[in-house]
C-alpha cells in the first residue's frame, strides 16, 4: 500500500505467463462515507484478445459510472462507485490473470445528519403569511411607481 497526497492507492499488477499482458487495479480509498465517490480504475496493457466494454460485474447496492479510455494496446476502465453499505469488489478475470477481491468499507450516515428538525417545518400563522404577501405587494408597487416616475423625467 502506498500513501499519496492523503489518499490510499492500492496497486495490483499481474503478468500473464503466456503473453505480456499486464492488468493493474487502482483504488483511491478503500474506506468512504455513504454515497461518497470511490474512484477505481483497471489498466490493461498488451492484451491481444477482444476486451469487453465493461470489466467489473454489477454489484448489488452499488451505483456506478464507467468510462473507457483507449490508447493503442492499452485500455483504462475508469469507475466511479457510490454505495450506502460496505461491499466487496469481485475478482476481475482476463484470460489466465485476475485481480484480487477487495473489501470496501462504507461508514453509514446517521439519520440526524440528513433530516431537518421538525421545528423547520412548523406551519406559519395566517397573519404572518398575510404580512409577507403585503410586503411583496408594497415593494412591487414602489418599484413600479419609481420606474414610471423616472420615465417621465
Amino acid at each position: 500500500m502506498k500513501k499519496i497526497l492523503g489518499k490510499i492507492t492500492l496497486v495490483l499488477t499481474l503478468f500473464s505467463s503466456i503473453n505480456a499482458t499486464e492488468l493493474s487495479m487502482h483504488i483511491d480509498k478503500p474506506k468512504a462515507n455513504a454515497y461518497e465517490q470511490i474512484n477505481l480504475w483497471y489498466e490493461i496493457d498488451g492484451y491481444d484478445g477482444r476486451l469487453p466494454k465493461d470489466l467489473l460485474p454489477m454489484i448489488e447496492g452499488v451505483d456506478r459510472a464507467v468510462e473507457v479510455e483507449r490508447n493503442g494496446t492499452k485500455r483504462i476502465y475508469h469507475y466511479a462507485l457510490f454505495a450506502a453499505k460496505s461491499f466487496t469488489l469481485p475478482k476481475v478475470k482476463l484470460g489466465d490473470i485476475s485481480t484480487k477481491e477487495v473489501n470496501i468499507t462504507i461508514n453509514p450516515i446517521k439519520v440526524q445528519d440528513i433530516v431537518d428538525s421538525i421545528e423547520s417545518y412548523k406551519q406559519k400563522s395566517i397573519g404572518k403569511i398575510a404580512m409577507e404577501w403585503l410586503l411583496y405587494v408594497v415593494v412591487f408597487a414602489l418599484g413600479f411607481l419609481l420606474a414610471k416616475r423616472r420615465m417621465r423625467d
